[in-house]
This record gives C-alpha cells, structure tokens and sequence, in this order.
C-alpha cells in the first residue's frame, strides 16, 4: 500500500496512528494542553509553517454560519490558523451539537473550508444551510450530497 504522512498537534492521535503500517506521524511539538492533550504555542507554530498538507481535517469547539469557528482559547485558534494556512483542502469534522455554539475566539471563516464531515444526526435544514453557504456536506454512513443537491432527498 501507499505510505501515508500525518502532521499532528494531538498527542492521542501521534500514539494511535504512531503503531500503525504505512503511515508516519509528524508531531509538531510545543507546549502541551492538559485539557486537549495537544501541542500549542510558538514552537508547533514553527513548525507548522515547515510543512505542506495536502488535506486537513480538523475540529471545532462552535460553529456559527455567520461568524464562523470558534475555539476556547487563542492557542487553540492559532494551532487551527496555522493547519489551515498549510493545507490544500481543509475538511471540518463536527458532529450535530457543535453548530450554533460559539466557543471564545473565532479562527476562521465557515468558507474558508472545502466541506463539513458530520454525523446524522445533523438535521435536513442545519445540512440545507450548509450547502447554501456553498459547502459540501458529507453526513458519516451517507453518500455525499453536493450544494446544488437536496440534502433531505433520499437516493435509491
């Protein structure tokens, strides 16, 4: 099979995916958030700007369709800055209860991602409006739906 790299600031990932055949794990180092179990700070800063993603999937604390995503602190933000300006194609990965919240600051705009991974539980009308801001939406366990595309219908 075909060597797969992943750039990490996430210390349970670097251990999960670490064992693993075909892939290697960058990590990025820094100073580690006991709350996240994550790197921060300016040296997984550094070294985020070393490097090239091809595709980033990453979290969020909230989404807001006006103001975007949203983290509970700065470092976070600054993390998700930063994997976002090194990516070709970012994947937001949030199931149904992170939209309509807000966590503290703000780290990006809703399109500044390339698609929404969610689960079903992400009712027809949050999916609706998703699309209409012009994003792909793949609901987990569903085929994919494009923005022109009913997200209520249902295919053979």
């Amino acid at each position: 099979g075909r060597e797969v790299t992943v750039v990490t600031n996430a210390l349970p990932a670097t251990m999960a995916l670490c064992q693993r055949a075909g892939v290697r794990v960058m990590s990025t180092g820094g100073w580690l958030d006991p709350a996240s179990m994550s790197w921060t700070g300016a040296f997984a800063e550094d070294a985020l700007n070393r490097v090239h993603i091809k595709k980033l999937f990453l979290s969020s604390k909230g989404v807001d369709l006006e103001r975007g995503l949203s983290e509970l602190d700065e470092a976070q933000a600054a993390i998700k800055r930063r994997l976002m300006a090194a990516a070709e194609e970012t994947y937001l990965l949030v199931d149904h209860s992170k939209f309509d919240q807000r966590a503290v600051v703000y780290f990006a705009a809703l399109g500044e991602v390339d698609a929404v991974i969610t689960d079903a539980g992400t009712g027809a009308d949050e999916q609706a409006r998703l699309h209409a801001a012009g994003l792909r939406v793949l609901v987990a366990g569903a085929e994919p739906t494009k923005p022109d595309e009913n997200p209520g219908e249902q295919r053979p």
